[in-house]
């Protein structure tokens, strides 16, 4: 374990552990795994692994220095050897620096990793898995049938041909690869492999950087320094190359990856989008509904779904009923007087909270525009995710709370997920073909909100009453009440850093933000030579809406229905600077709180959103309370803070919090009131 691949492993451990001495968790349980065939017996061969075990686990841990703290976890029996600090086999796993997978029999390995699965998905902890846990870490473990040296009898029975790996790299994995000896083997094989195939061969490693750390299949032999040339994608899957002879690496995908998402090639005659929009009535979806309109050739409206409107929502529905299947209404209470306003209009009507989730699983629909205003979005995502529907991404909480949970799901489903915000579109549309390893750094664009010209004193100094009424109104855009309070608190940002890092996977040193008063520059992105490419436009949510269900494919909308065209010269000037981190404390607190991760962000995002509900409604909450609220739920959330969240951990954490800020609130109501502005 030499040159660049271990300095890049034991660097990217150092730097997670930071002052603190690395704490590594040793995985030998697929070198305890029995095997009938062998000369000795059972006994023996536990007694030998262990004992090669053992040594193996101080070679890396040398390699981190004495101050390793190392412990030993089987993943069979979920016993720890060796170590200290650990409390469980959980513990093990989730308070590592390092999870160090070695080789040995992979089914049995595989088997094994049923009891942890989610854990070794979620952990931030640097993974590092070598033969059989290079396997593991990968979309199958079918290639370890191919050589016939692992004994798949000593596993439960399975079809281990389609066994499914952890997913951590879009591959599988094939290692120890020699051309001479595997080459005609692997070519009769990969025929039937529906994933990506990658070779390793015994002096090629495969690196992969990101927030989380690095994952790689490192050379077991020693024979020669291994010199490697890494290219860091959004994601940060890397071509590797080595002094080792070529070997064909096939092309990672990042999460949010152009060729990926790329839907079967139509005829510009032909495509059509059906689609179901929840939140029909309010800003999203109204101004969806425009381009349906304007287009009807090209989309269909099949479901709509609404709160509480349900005079628009009924014209709605008429409006589009030559193709609309079903309309929903969450609000029970207006159950008759939506269905006295639909007249003789013959479609499904479901009504109370399960409405969004029927609208959503619309037989029909090819794509859900999911325009629901905060986490109320998260179940109806859920549902459609699960029955395989495309989803338009409006609703940014969705994936704010729920994305630990949510990313997992889109991979099983094979579910295209496209941003329909404008900074988020923005940024898909730059990297539409960039090469896999360009990409640098994200660039975020804010308005800077409703206060953008006021100082942060005379923000402090300002009438509460003048605020509110200010907050609520936005310079450039055209919004909901929701987002444009967000705005003014530049929270709308923050929660957009959250978005950026799960849809393209860029850590959050990697994510700038940038106030751009004029909102032409919707966003843009730095490549690796220096280079920036920005997407500019009116500000006008149609347009990131219109490409978020057209995509892949450019459309032309009537003149005489749409915005004025582009001009530079028109524009005049464009101006930037960085944002007030004490005038907006919510950046901050964004930030810290996606660098923490697991159910963090659910608890940031639901009391945010409970703090500007009541800001609005001007029910025990200013403008200043909303940060410090904010940050008061966060801390107080630390004690029950969970890193790999189920839906239902998430759910409760966003109940939780949203209990926590009125509480707050109440006491508001009871005390004297002050001011409170970030230095």
């Amino acid at each position: 374990m030499r040159g660049a691949v271990l300095k890049k492993w034991v660097g990217a451990v150092r730097d997670r552990a930071g002052a603190r001495n690395p704490r590594l968790t040793y995985v030998p349980t697929a070198l305890y795994a029995a095997n009938a065939s062998s000369r000795l017996s059972p006994g023996q061969q536990r007694q030998k692994a262990r004992r090669d075990a053992k040594q193996r686990r101080d070679e890396v841990c040398a390699a981190l220095g004495r101050t390793c703290e190392a412990a030993t976890l089987d993943l069979f029996d979920g016993s720890i050897e060796h170590g200290s600090w650990p409390r469980d086999a959980s513990d093990a796993i989730l308070s590592a620096d390092c999870v160090f997978l070695d080789g040995g029999n992979t089914f049995w390995l595989r088997a094994c990793l049923d009891a942890y699965w989610d854990l070794m998905r979620s952990t931030s902890a640097v993974y590092v898995g070598v033969s059989a846990g290079a396997i593991v870490a990968g979309t199958s473990v079918s290639t370890a049938l191919w050589k016939g040296w692992d004994d798949e009898t000593v596993a439960p029975p399975r079809d281990w041909a389609q066994e499914p790996g952890m997913g951590l790299v879009p591959y599988a994995i094939f290692p120890h690869y020699d051309d001479d000896d595997w080459g005609a083997l692997v070519e009769r094989r990969k025929v039937g492999l529906a994933e990506d195939l990658l070779l390793l061969d015994e002096h090629g490693g495969l690196v992969v950087d990101d927030d989380r750390g690095c994952y790689y299949h490192y050379p077991q032999t020693r024979r020669r320094h291994v010199r490697m040339s890494v290219d860091i994608t959004n994601r940060g899957y890397v071509r590797v190359e080595s002094e080792a002879p070529t070997v064909s690496y096939p092309r990672a995908a990042p999460v949010l990856d152009v060729e990926s998402l790329r839907k079967p090639s139509e005829v510009e005659d032909t495509w059509e989008r059906r689609i179901a929009v929840l939140g029909s009535t309010g800003s999203i979806g109204t101004q969806t509904l425009d381009f349906a309109r304007a287009r009807p050739d090209r989309f269909r409206v099949v479901a709509l779904c609404a709160g509480s409107n349900f005079e628009l929502l009924a014209r709605q529905a008429i409006e589009f009923r030559d193709a609309v299947q079903i309309v929903g209404l969450s609000d029970a209470s207006k159950a008759a007087d939506l269905k006295e306003a639909l007249g003789d209009l013959e479609v499904e009507v479901v009504v109370g909270p399960d409405a969004a989730t029927a609208c959503a699983t619309a037989r029909d629909a090819d794509v859900v525009v999911t325009g629901v205003v905060g986490c109320a979005g998260l179940a109806p995502t859920v549902a459609a995710i699960s029955a395989g529907k495309d989803i338009a991404l409006a609703n940014k909480e969705t994936l704010i709370a729920g994305g630990p949970a949510i990313l997992p799901l889109l991979k099983k489903h094979g579910v295209a997920m496209t941003p329909a915000d404008s900074e988020h579109s923005a940024i898909f549309q730059c990297l539409q073909g960039v090469p896999a390893g360009a990409l640098r750094k994200i660039i975020l664009t804010a308005s800077g909100g409703a206060f953008r010209d006021l100082s942060a004193e005379d923000l402090a100094a300002a009438d509460p009453a003048w605020v509110r009424t200010k907050a609520t109104t936005h310079p450039n855009w055209d919004m909901g009440a929701k987002i444009t309070v967000d705005s003014a608190t530049m929270m709308n940002k923050g929660l957009e850093v959250i978005e950026a890092h799960y849809l393209f996977g860029a850590a959050y040193d990697d994510i700038d933000v940038v106030v751009h008063p004029q909102s032409i520059i919707h966003s843009a992105v730095e490549l690796q030579d220096n280079s920036v490419i920005a997407q500019c436009g009116w500000p006008d949510m149609r347009l990131p809406l219109l490409y978020s269900v057209s995509w892949p494919h450019r459309l032309r909308m009537p003149a005489d229905q749409w915005e004025r065209r582009f001009n530079f010269v028109e524009l005049g000037s464009m101006t930037f600077k960085a944002p007030d981190n004490g005038k907006y404390p919510c950046i901050g607190l964004a930030y810290a709180a996606g660098r923490v991760g697991g159910t963090m962000t659910a608890c940031l995002n639901a009391a945010n959103e409970m703090a500007n509900q009541m800001f609005r409604e001007n029910t025990g909450l200013d403008y200043f309370d909303i940060p410090r609220v904010i940050e008061k739920a966060m801390d107080d959330h630390k004690a029950d803070f969970l890193q790999a969240p189920t839906l239902d951990d998430i759910i409760h954490v966003d109940a939780w919090a949203r209990d926590r800020v009125r509480r707050e609130a109440d006491d508001n109501l009871r005390a004297p009131r002050h001011h409170f502005v970030a230095k």
